[in-house]
């Protein structure tokens, strides 16, 4: 009811889907450098004196479409705060071979430690959306209108981050997660079908009284009485590539 609808409305899931919150890029770079290392960079630290001064910069090897800038930041200022980080594009921007996303100079113990952590966020999400633009753009050739759409194919943990790189590609974000629309869905048609097509059809139409819905099997709109405004039905011929 209104109390449901309300949850929903301020789910943290739903403000992902419009932008990539900082506690969502802090708790994914927390993560990531506690995996990397755990105990410190054992190489770097045995070789390299305390307060070497160091110069990096983020070069794109091939073309595609730049995403994970801020992660990337985000990495290297948690392992050195007080380094200087200059970005020279946005995520979302078109690259191409040896175009320069950022340059930072810091401490060079610090830039090693966060450097393949960083570059592994810029290298998913930057491939993530350069996958979906070209999609795009396959689609678009058709109709100027036509959109690609993400699903909950994604890699576990990193929701959030992946379903922002499709956006910067060009896609749109469908459901972030289970509690955020009905989709039916064969397996729930092939449970539902056990107890007869009549009641699996009033069980959907009571569920979907009040929100969309997004199924497989067009006809039980008919059936279940449901308005096809109400209606969008996902064909496999329709549905978005998995990412």
């Amino acid at each position: 009811g209104v109390e449901r609808a309300r949850r929903r409305r301020q789910h943290p899931a739903l403000a992902r889907l419009v932008m990539l919150a900082d506690a969502v890029i802090q708790a994914a770079v927390a993560a990531a450098l506690a995996e990397d290392a755990p105990w410190g960079d054992l190489t770097s630290e045995g070789l390299l004196p305390a307060g070497t001064p160091a110069r990096l910069s983020i070069q794109a090897k091939g073309a595609g479409v730049l995403c994970g800038l801020p992660l990337a930041e985000a990495v290297f200022r948690r392992v050195d705060p007080g380094l200087r980080w200059e970005a020279a594009l946005a995520d979302g921007a078109a690259l191409t071979p040896g175009a320069v996303a950022a340059t930072l100079t810091g401490e060079a113990r610090a830039l090693l430690r966060g450097e393949r952590t960083a570059l592994n966020f810029l290298q998913r999400l930057s491939g993530v959306a350069t996958l979906t633009a070209a999609y795009v753009a396959r689609a678009r050739q058709g109709s100027a209108a036509a959109r690609i759409v993400d699903t909950r194919k994604t890699t576990p943990g990193l929701r959030a981050l992946e379903k922002y790189a499709v956006r910067c590609g060009g896609g749109t974000n469908h459901r972030f997660g289970l509690s955020d629309g009905v989709l039916v869905k064969d397996n729930h048609l092939a449970v539902l079908a056990q107890a007869g097509i009549a009641r699996a059809a009033a069980a959907i139409a009571r569920l979907v009284s009040a929100r969309p819905i997004f199924g497989t099997w067009p006809s039980l709109a008919p059936v279940a009485g449901l308005k096809t405004s109400k209606v969008a039905w996902l064909s496999a011929s329709a549905q978005a590539p998995s990412m």
